[in-house]
């Protein structure tokens, strides 16, 4: 695809110590429109107006965790947690810019 760089393979540092890069990051978007009697996330209904400012967490988060530990670029970002598709489409975009 035009645009991508390819993907080089992670090798352990060398000595085999440390930690290899991250290749894959989970974000947990605790959101719902009704909270499930069987689900056990860390989740939340009706709290839409905090998500701005989860995200601008998020990617408070997100910049520390670059400064703490080695990452390539990445080939997986999962979304989980409540109901992902609640994130507005525009606060989406700004987690996956960062």
């Amino acid at each position: 695809m035009a645009g991508l760089e390819p993907l080089t393979p992670t090798l352990p540092p060398p000595g085999g110590g440390g930690l290899l890069p991250f290749q894959h990051l989970y974000l947990h978007l605790p959101f719902c429109k009704h909270k499930c009697g069987y689900c056990d996330f860390n989740a939340y209904a009706g709290m839409d107006r905090l998500m701005p400012d989860y995200v601008g967490a998020l990617e408070r988060e997100l910049a520390s965790a670059r400064e703490q530990h080695p990452f390539t670029r990445l080939e997986t970002v999962y979304l989980g947690g409540g109901t992902p598709s609640l994130l507005p489409a525009e606060l989406i975009a700004r987690l996956m810019r960062r």
